[in-house]
């Protein structure tokens, strides 16, 4: 056993657990904030879907708020974000397909669209994010332009259609390539800290030249 390897992983891991534990704890933030938001959402929607008449419609919302509400308490009582967040996820998806579906009041259900498909990519990390963007897409494109246009309850004009899929295309795209540069800057961040750990271990702080623990840290112990 050498000198770097009892020393430099210990410095190393309690610096990145703090880092990270600041990057969850913006996450846990997030995703509490957002869902409280998205079960209000749900909620009016619903109620007014049931007002309206569309009572399957509305008791889907109404039933996705109950899950925000439960995920919610998971969410404070396990302090598990990437479980908080595949279930936020889930819950704004059912949100803009709601919107979508319906129109929203006065046919201004897709405005409403824009906002909350970018929330429900940054409460992702990349990889999940992208997967997010892709089932969102999909299905937009299968109830806009396929037989399943069947199931809306509103009309959209074939212009309209194509230039809300470009749209939201465009922003999702610009909203990955701002996650995916936001991921590879922690990333370096990291690294960085690593380095400088192994700086100091290594090397003289005013000299610059290796110190004494240069020399024997290849030296079995």
């Amino acid at each position: 056993m050498t000198l770097t390897e009892t020393t430099q992983p210990r410095q190393t891991t309690a610096g990145q657990q703090e880092m990270m534990a600041v990057r969850q704890s913006r996450r846990y933030t997030l995703c509490h904030v957002l869902t409280i938001i998205g079960v209000i959402f749900l909620c009016a929607l619903g109620i007014f879907s049931l007002y309206d008449g569309s009572i399957l419609l509305g008791s889907v919302l109404l039933i996705n708020a109950v899950v925000g509400v439960i995920n919610l308490y998971v969410l404070k009582r396990s302090n598990n974000v990437e479980r908080a967040a595949v279930i936020l996820s889930a819950i704004l998806f059912v949100l803009t397909m709601s919107l979508l579906i319906t129109g929203g009041k006065d046919n201004t259900g897709m405005l409403w669209i824009y906002p909350i498909a970018a929330i429900n990519l940054f409460i992702n990390r990349f990889w999940p994010a992208v997967v997010v963007f892709g089932i969102f897409s999909v299905t937009s494109i299968l109830l806009l332009f396929t037989p399943l246009s069947a199931v809306l309850m509103t009309s959209y004009t074939l212009v309209e259609s194509l230039r809300f899929v470009l749209t939201t295309l465009a922003l999702n795209v610009i909203c990955l390539a701002a996650l995916r540069s936001e991921e590879r800057s922690y990333q370096t961040i990291m690294q960085l800290h690593d380095d400088d750990i192994r700086q100091m271990a290594y090397y003289d702080t005013l000299t610059g030249l290796p110190n004494r623990w240069n020399s024997k840290k290849d030296t079995p112990l």
